[in-house]
């Protein structure tokens, strides 16, 4: 369409510059990109977003066969960064359901990202964290891809967090989901983590930018496994992911 836009303007313009084909070319792409775009706004926005966070991190991932390409999937990773959401949408080829803080979700220049990639709000108060509970559990019944992290807190110190059970509790009725734990490697110590305090600076990186980015994706896991044999399984990824 482009070069057929462009060849039929050349021949109408016996004064077409060099600068004009370029302005010709750049509006014919206006043209058919803006509609395709629109159209596919959804996945087109989550390549501009992923597609700078794959090169940038060098997202390297272990264990991919392990992820079903469809089907109810639930997903227990590790929690080092507030943008381990994005690092694992850029290394597990699903869409991916993930819970955040309410506090964080609407945030206005935040929302519309945590929109795009199908975020869930959940609130403070047990009665709250059991709707979205609640939720995720329907998320899953509607065969999609959730993630959950079992420490429910980032990391301050840059090891692991106890693990709390509400996983089990999105997994009753849905029996066909398979349960993959993953460890998240190299997050910490990154601009996103917790390790020089809760702001955001480049000063909490240690090492080389961009960090190297490593996802262990284990084998599926019973449905019925208690929160601690589901650390060490994550725990054991660590130490093959080194």
């Amino acid at each position: 369409f482009t070069t057929g836009l462009t060849y039929e303007f050349g021949k109408s313009s016996a004064d077409l510059t060099s600068h004009s084909v370029i302005w010709v070319c750049a509006l014919a792409l206006a043209i058919t990109c803006i509609p395709a775009a629109i159209i596919l706004s959804n996945n087109f926005l989550r390549l501009m977003v992923l597609g700078p966070i794959r090169l940038n991190y060098r997202i390297r991932v272990r264990g991919l066969e392990n992820v079903p390409h469809e089907g109810p999937l639930l997903l227990l990773p590790n929690h080092s960064t507030w943008i381990d959401g994005f690092l694992l949408s850029a290394a597990i080829p699903r869409n991916i359901v993930f819970m955040i803080d309410s506090t964080y979700y609407y945030k206005p220049l935040l929302k519309p990202f945590f929109e795009m990639f199908d975020f869930l709000p959940v609130n403070t108060g047990r009665k709250s964290v059991l709707q979205s509970l609640e939720a995720g559990k329907q998320a899953l019944a509607d065969g999609k891809a959730l993630c959950l992290f079992p420490e429910g807190v980032l990391t301050r110190s840059g090891f692991m967090n106890e693990f709390k059970s509400g996983f089990q509790r999105v997994l009753k009725g849905n029996e066909d989901a398979s349960v993959l734990p993953i460890y998240m490697g190299g997050t910490w110590g990154s601009t996103f983590s917790l390790r020089s305090g809760e702001r955001l600076s480049l000063t909490n990186t240690a090492g080389p930018l961009p960090p190297k980015i490593s996802v262990h994706v284990g084998e599926v896991v019973p449905h019925d496994i208690p929160a601690l044999e589901l650390w060490e399984k994550v725990k054991e990824l660590e130490f093959i992911d080194h």
